[in-house]
């Protein structure tokens, strides 16, 4: 079934409660044959769009916020998961690096689009100190 204008605010509704549970909004419409295109969905958001909804954009940006913070607790699970670092061979068990590292991988990749999509929650704490000479020292804090 394609998108369809007449059910427009159910099609809203899902793709909010969609990002709301950890989707991310390609994932929502490849995945929906019903749903519309990104360019429909980002005339929604825009103001300078006939089709601008500003209730929409609220409701997609406490999304946005609620997809991040499953992102975040993606990590923990991710990082909390040694199910199969480990695996059993004819010799015994043997500690498998490529799922060490791929998980690595898929942590350091949720961290990056963290960053960049809630910065001030997310990003590196950067704090900036200046001195009575008028040096400025710039100090860098990674948050782990």
């Amino acid at each position: 079934m394609a998108y369809n204008k007449a059910n427009k605010q159910d099609i809203k509704d899902e793709i909010i409660e969609s990002m709301s549970q950890g989707q991310s909004l390609k994932s929502i419409l490849d995945n929906g044959e019903h749903l519309p295109s990104r360019a429909i969905i980002y005339k929604w958001l825009n103001k300078d769009n006939l089709d601008f909804d500003k209730e929409f954009l609220n409701n997609y940006m406490r999304a946005r916020e609620e997809y991040a913070d499953s992102m975040f607790d993606d990590i923990i699970n991710i990082a909390d998961d040694n199910g199969n670092d480990i695996r059993m061979t004819d010799n015994g068990p043997v500690v498998d690096n490529d799922v060490i590292q791929r998980s690595r991988l898929r942590v350091d990749a949720r961290k990056w689009a963290l960053a960049r999509m809630s910065p001030k929650k997310y990003g590196d704490k950067i704090q900036q100190d200046v001195d009575v000479k008028g040096e400025l020292k710039i100090v860098r804090e990674i948050i782990k």
